[in-house]
């Protein structure tokens, strides 16, 4: 009868965790900063009772701005528990003549149980003129990619500078790749991040092994 007990408080007691585990914020964070040039595009799932009471309600985003006489920057909290078959749509502009069009869409959840997967696509509009430059790449619980960081390049420290585009980074938790705008000549997809990867880890490697037969010389001398 003890062992009975124990096993229905333990079942009890088990499910309310789990239900509070369940209870989470799954959401995109975008962040537009004019101050410093960049995007930064993150896949998160956060724990709290205010995050969840606003993300478990039919609000597609939340957005608040730092703006003072230092920083000005947007911030986007897109929710991903909110249903839309229409992307949404973020605009953000880094300089008088250059902007960028961000498009988040989310896709089927699958079995991920903290955050769903999302397909990011970014758009360059300089001096009217449009070049896609990521084309549904996927972050999130079925992505590779967890982070999507943007940052212009400054032509002697000039924001304005016409030539000036963005060097993109995509994270892979503990490492990532780079695209310098010079090699941006056709949309990043998937495919070609998967493929970039594998060449830096290749010339790492092949570096590693070249230090290494340098360090044995070395010592040997």
């Amino acid at each position: 009868m003890k062992k009975l007990y124990l096993a229905v408080v333990f079942s009890f007691l088990f499910g309310i965790s789990c239900a509070k585990a369940d209870l989470h914020a799954d959401y995109v964070k975008v962040e537009c900063n004019k101050t410093f040039g960049f995007i930064d595009i993150q896949d998160n799932s956060m724990l709290g009772r205010r995050m969840v009471e606003h993300f478990r309600t039919p609000t597609p985003y939340f957005k608040y701005s730092v703006k003072d006489y230092i920083i000005e920057s947007d911030i986007y909290l897109v929710n991903s528990f909110f249903e839309n078959d229409e992307d949404f749509t973020i605009n953000c502009e880094l300089s008088y003549n250059l902007s960028y069009t961000i498009k988040i869409h989310q896709i089927d959840r699958g079995d991920c149980q903290y955050s769903s997967t999302k397909l990011i696509s970014i758009t360059e509009i300089k001096d009217d003129v449009k070049k896609e430059l990521v084309d549904k790449v996927a972050i999130g619980c079925d992505g590779e990619v967890d982070r999507i960081v943007g940052e212009l390049h400054y032509n002697h420290n000039v924001l304005t500078d016409k030539n000036a585009g963005l060097t993109i980074d995509f994270s892979f938790n503990s490492s990532g790749v780079y695209f310098n705008s010079s090699e941006e000549l056709t949309p990043i997809t998937d495919e070609i991040i998967s493929n970039k990867y594998k060449e830096d880890q290749q010339r790492i490697e092949e570096w590693d092994k070249k230090e290494q037969l340098r360090k044995e010389g070395y010592m040997k001398d």
